[in-house]
């Protein structure tokens, strides 16, 4: 098990500190003037088993919306780039809220690399194929569409005023079709990255501009 760099870890979560994705009946604690307990010891293996945490580029990798917090883990893990799984985890600080208007930014970010992709295909410094561009962008279209559709849903079923923050999921159909949303937001940008090695990099510089504007709030 090579050494983990140190790193800042987060967790996205929903109300109360419960997952949104995987053992959907864990509670997290979280944190209040001080970090939450440790969570129980449990054989980390990504995606089936542990407490998942992200490094920065998990931002991106796996945004959704929900409110985000500072976390760490101990124990033995297993790691990936995006993604690390502990035996135990805790939260240590409320960073904000990611939110529908987040989703769609990111996606529309996606949309126009992909436009780019297509439009600058046949220039000697885009080393990729015209019609791989053209089919990256063709399915980032769609997929932004469908993100666009399901956060107009989220937005009109929503039961706060500015359409925008959601602490408290009181509708299933809300939560469902925010999930879905941001499930279609990476889509976009898995199909715009298809033809560019600088695809991590990207990833990474969107995880910074979510956290600097949950900063700006």
């Amino acid at each position: 098990m090579n050494p983990l760099k140190p790193t800042t870890y987060y967790k996205i979560l929903g109300p109360r500190g419960t997952p949104l994705l995987g053992y959907r009946n864990d509670r997290w604690q979280l944190p209040r003037g001080h970090p939450g307990k440790w969570t129980d010891s449990r054989y980390p293996h990504l995606c089936v088993s542990g407490w998942h945490l992200i490094p920065n580029i998990g931002i991106s990798r796996q945004l959704r919306v929900g409110i985000l917090y500072t976390a760490e883990g101990r124990g033995q893990y297993d790691a990936y780039p995006d993604k690390v799984s502990f035996e135990s985890a805790r939260l240590l600080k409320r960073v904000g809220e990611i939110t529908l208007d987040d989703i769609e930014q990111f996606a529309r970010f996606w949309l126009e690399r992909a436009r780019a992709y297509s439009a600058n295909a046949q220039y000697g410094n885009y080393a990729m194929r015209p019609d791989l561009c053209r089919g990256a962008y063709h399915f980032a279209q769609s997929y932004f569409d469908q993100c666009q559709y399901k956060i107009g849903q989220c937005k009109s079923a929503l039961p706060y005023p500015d359409n925008t923050i959601i602490t408290d999921y009181r509708s299933l159909h809300v939560k469902n079709a925010c999930s879905y949303a941001s499930y279609i937001a990476i889509n976009a940008a898995n199909a715009a990255g298809y033809s560019d090695s600088s695809t991590y990099t990207e990833y990474l510089l969107q995880s910074y501009a979510v956290l600097e504007r949950i900063g700006r709030r």
